[in-house]
């Protein structure tokens, strides 16, 4: 619930790695209502830029639809469209191989699974974060003065260091220019 309601407050998501039916997968934890609605993402490299895509250019016109023809469409959509039930769609294919399953069971084509033994590694759990005490704990160490961090991390220094000129343009973006000047160094 304080997830919930710290990323309703900040408008904000929550990006998490999630495992489904072995594959991990990006995702987006969102506040929708009372509910944290978790959404599926994609990684950058199931990604394809639009341009690598051969579409037909332009709208109805350039496309050489005819009014009659769009008219059928549009009629021909309003008498399939219906109220959306959930119950009429079924997963074929999990039923598919569920009744493969029950074919090989029947008839006896099945080995027997063994229990694992001592040798399997054990799996690890997922690390569970506990934001009220690190809250209380961050809230504590700002009123004990000084607000700094007791486990904070060593920055990191870059092998070369650059010499940053205050730049006067205001043209592009700040993340732009500073990226501009770090390719420079």
């Amino acid at each position: 619930m304080l997830l919930r309601e710290a990323l309703k407050r900040t408008a904000r998501a929550g990006i998490a790695y999630v495992v489904i039916r072995s594959r991990q997968h990006l995702a987006a934890l969102t506040p929708m209502g009372d509910m944290l609605v978790l959404n599926t993402l994609r990684y950058g490299y199931e990604l394809r830029p639009a341009a690598e895509f051969e579409v037909p250019k332009g709208g109805v016109k350039s496309a050489d639809i005819h009014q009659r023809e769009m008219s059928m469409a549009l009629k021909l959509m309003e008498e399939m469209t219906e109220d959306w039930d959930p119950e009429k769609y079924r997963d074929t294919y999990r039923d598919d191989i569920l009744a493969r399953v029950k074919e090989k069971i029947e008839a006896g084509e099945t080995e027997e699974i063994s229990e694992p033994t001592e040798e399997t590694v054990p799996r690890r759990s997922a690390e569970v974060i506990d934001l009220v005490s690190l809250l209380k704990s961050s809230i504590e160490r700002k009123h004990k003065g000084g607000g700094e961090s007791v486990e904070r991390q060593p920055k990191q220094r870059f092998r070369r260091r650059a010499v940053i000129k205050p730049d006067r343009t205001r043209s592009r973006p700040l993340a732009t220019r500073w990226s501009e000047r770090r390719k420079r160094a």
